[in-house]
């Protein structure tokens, strides 16, 4: 048998009292429902109890995962009676630097040779021509020596040499 029990601040007690049956309780089973930790849209959330009313709803915020920022709103997600969560809002991107596993829900550095410039959910791409990540999680291609790029210029462009001198 289930009874469901209301929870106040001033907690929960139990006590069992026999009247002469020849009964024995063999096992007493106290739990709570809870809306089991998750991850979504880069963010975190953990296992949150659930209101003490089925009806009720709790307002839950996440905590981006590692190398993420927040992006549109801080990250919420709503935990219902049944334990379970819904209708998430708000949430994180990679940071620069950082190419999206959306299976996983991680950011995970680019390697040398690629970068990924600003945050989102881009992948790490290959150095343009003439430049080169020497090193991980870059955000921008280094140009070579002699190349160059204009500050104007957008992160894909490849580097390029001045021109030579006019000839007569």
């Amino acid at each position: 048998e289930t009874k469901a029990v209301k929870v106040t601040k001033k907690g929960v007690y139990f006590a069992f009292r026999d009247q002469g049956a020849c009964i024995s309780i063999m096992a007493v089973k106290v739990y709570y429902i809870v809306c089991p930790e998750v991850v979504i849209n880069f963010a975190n959330f953990s296992a949150t109890p659930t209101a003490r009313e089925l009806t009720q709803i709790e307002h839950a915020t996440g905590k981006c995962v590692d190398n993420a920022e927040v992006v549109d709103g801080a990250p919420t997600y709503l935990c219902k009676g049944d334990g379970k969560w819904y209708l998430p809002s708000g949430g994180c991107k990679c940071k620069a630097g950082f190419e999206a596993d959306i299976e996983a829900q991680t950011c995970i550095i680019c390697p040398p040779g690629k970068y990924k410039y600003g945050v989102g959910d881009d992948k790490c791409q290959p150095c343009p021509a003439h430049s080169k990540a020497p090193d991980q999680g870059m955000s921008e291609c280094r140009c070579n020596t002699g190349y160059y790029r204009s500050s104007k210029d957008p992160k894909s462009m490849p580097c390029t040499q001045p021109p030579t001198a006019p000839q007569s």
